[in-house]
């Protein structure tokens, strides 16, 4: 009996978070890509343990600021004056930006539509994009963490922020952003789904590879360093980012 050495994978814009995390390597599925509320993603989530030494610790969210808006992006949007808006990303997506190694930021002047990236964060040879609900022209970027990306995570309110824009007052309504309160609902709901995720996929990994590396080597200690550049920004992508 002949077996094929090659086995069918779904392209990027085809693939639910399981997929994405290689948890899974195809399904078919009939609800666009929305995990929450799928059978098989109450299945999965069931269906592994989570290896507490490879996952970061759970950890008390930060609290997001009452007078910022937020966007489904997990993006903080200061309202400077009626048409300036200072922006960044909210404490629980900015410690998944921690290890970035760099930062591209767009230049005073250029304008950017809505759901454009408008700044990326680079882990190697991956990237993951930072996107906004409306339309903006950039009026400053913030070089500090050009030099230090740290910063994100770090401070992700003051010495953290990325943008300064210019934007139309009737963008800033409850369909493209969010009080604080409305966001905190979703944010928490977005990071257990990525905990979950990114459980199940060191599982996986762990179970098969064994406890240590092929090399000898100690058990990877982060989720970046266990799931490679490019498929841990995917999954950030898609669970903070939207990124389908």
């Amino acid at each position: 009996m002949k077996f094929s050495s090659s086995y069918r994978v779904a392209p990027a814009d085809q693939r639910c978070m399981w997929m994405t995390a290689g948890v899974l390597t195809y399904q078919l599925c009939d609800r666009d890509f929305e995990c929450a509320g799928c059978p098989l993603d109450a299945a999965m989530r069931n269906a592994y343990e989570r290896p507490e030494s490879v996952l970061p610790p759970a950890r008390d969210r930060r609290p997001l600021r009452p007078g910022h808006f937020y966007t489904a992006e997990h993006c903080w949007v200061d309202v400077r004056s009626p048409r300036v808006v200072r922006i960044g990303v909210e404490p629980g997506f900015a410690i998944r930006l921690k290890e970035a190694d760099g930062i591209s930021l767009p230049p005073a002047g250029k304008l950017l539509h809505e759901r454009e990236a408008a700044v990326w964060c680079s882990f190697d040879d991956a990237m993951v994009p930072i996107r906004l609900p409306f339309d903006m022209r950039v009026r400053e970027s913030n070089r500090g963490v050009r030099s230090r990306p740290a910063l994100v995570a770090e401070d992700p309110y003051q010495a953290g922020w990325l943008l300064e824009a210019d934007v139309v007052p009737d963008h800033l309504d409850g369909r493209r952003v969010m009080a604080a309160g409305e966001a905190e609902k979703m944010y928490v709901k977005d990071e257990e789904a990525f905990r979950s995720t990114l459980g199940a996929s060191a599982s996986a990994l762990l179970g098969a590879a064994g406890p240590t590396m092929q090399d000898g080597g100690e058990v990877a200690s982060t989720p970046l360093a266990m799931m490679g550049a490019a498929r841990y920004c995917a999954l950030v992508g898609r669970v903070y980012c939207k990124v389908v």
